[in-house]
């Protein structure tokens, strides 16, 4: 059994971590996922998941690592041009 996996952190520290990164707009279900990555809602996983993850996800219904997961949980967002 693996422990949840909470990523929150005080504002304070937030403001600190956030301070000079690039905005990039994002939909309401990307922050909504944001959130609930934050509160370790989809434990195991530590954040969006990467293409290997996505690519066992979709072929087997199961994460890279072999973990039973049946939805892909990605940072989509379109390309500015």
């Amino acid at each position: 059994f693996k422990e949840i996996v909470e990523r929150v952190i005080p504002p304070s520290e937030a403001k600190k971590r956030i301070k000079g990164l690039k905005r990039v707009a994002i939909t309401g279900r990307i922050a909504r996922e944001c959130i609930d990555i934050a509160y370790g809602f989809f434990t195991p996983l530590e954040g969006f998941m990467g293409k290997a993850d996505i690519e066992a996800v979709c072929e087997k219904m199961t994460l890279a690592n072999g973990t039973l997961w049946s939805i892909p949980i990605v940072f989509d967002v379109v390309a500015e041009e």
